[in-house]
């Protein structure tokens, strides 16, 4: 049977003799346990996050992308005749691009050229742009 802690002294098993008390563990032990402790949680949060944050979108962008291929295609085999080697690629790529450009484009036209927040934004909003520009480009030729 255990007991409960009692004046500083953890229970150990009663009946055997000489192990009745233990003394609670030194302040050395006791740093080290909660340093650990501290680095597992901080360990969870950060694989947590990475999960929540980066895997799970781009799972999810490729799963949504996938499956509108494979549902699209034949369709697309049966009036074209032919089926782009890079769709799956272009829109796993171009779809975020596009999407963040979407998003931009309002912020841009209200904080206007101006400023220097609307500068920075149409700069980004460029770059994005550039990027989806060159990645259609690159993934276009033959």
């Amino acid at each position: 049977v255990m007991d409960v802690l009692r004046d500083g002294a953890l229970a150990v098993r009663r009946g055997i003799s000489g192990t009745d008390w233990v003394g609670m563990p030194s302040r050395q032990y006791a740093r080290t346990c909660r340093r650990r402790a501290v680095r597992g949680r901080v360990r969870m949060r950060v694989r947590e996050f990475g999960r929540r944050y980066v895997v799970k979108p781009v799972w999810n962008l490729f799963a949504l992308s996938f499956s509108c291929q494979l549902v699209t295609a034949p369709v697309i085999l049966m009036t074209f005749g032919t089926y782009a080697r890079w769709s799956l690629l272009a829109n796993i790529i171009c779809s975020p691009l596009i999407g963040l450009s979407m998003m931009m484009a309002p912020v841009c036209m209200v904080l206007g050229g101006a400023s220097p927040v609307g500068s920075f934004c149409f700069g980004v909003l460029d770059f994005l742009l550039d990027a989806l520009r060159f990645s259609v480009e690159v993934m276009g030729r033959d």
